[in-house]
């Protein structure tokens, strides 16, 4: 790896490490990126042990997993589908749409720091940049190994 791709590397992983510690600092026990997700895609409806597995890009096992500790803690509830007793639906409950709000609370602030911070032509680029990251992300899967599928 040449120096300019390191430094980058470096930062991405500071960037990953400290947005995590703010997940878990700001929302207890890293839930509530979980839980704001669910209740953002499923728009307050109950949404299946796959489709979880599908947005977040895990196995059904670890969705499965996730789950029960969402669960455990009070967060969502868990019902079998009445049409097909194999399929496992989840609601995030008050106590889960009560972290979602706190949630969506950081969010905001963080951001309108965040953009007070860079400003008008920073946030712009970053906002451009981002999205030719998250482009690129969607066509380019790099494997542990440094295998690329495209």
């Amino acid at each position: 790896m040449n120096l300019p791709n390191e430094t980058l590397s470096e930062k991405l992983m500071h960037l990953r490490v400290m947005m995590r510690h703010q997940y878990v600092t700001n929302h207890g026990k890293g839930f509530g990126m979980l839980l704001y997700g669910i209740h953002k895609k499923s728009a307050g409806d109950a949404m299946t042990i796959t489709a979880i597995s599908q947005e977040f890009s895990v196995s059904v096992a670890a969705a499965t997993q996730m789950v029960k500790m969402l669960k455990r803690e009070g967060l969502v509830d868990i019902a079998k589908d009445c049409a097909d007793g194999r399929v496992t639906r989840v609601k995030v409950n008050a106590a889960g749409e009560a972290v979602v709000r706190r949630v969506e609370t950081a969010m905001t602030n963080f951001l309108a720091g965040l953009t007070d911070h860079l400003g008008a032509d920073d946030t712009a680029h970053l906002d451009a940049i981002l999205g030719k990251i998250l482009a690129y992300l969607a066509t380019n899967e790099i494997h542990p190994q440094g295998e690329k599928n495209v």
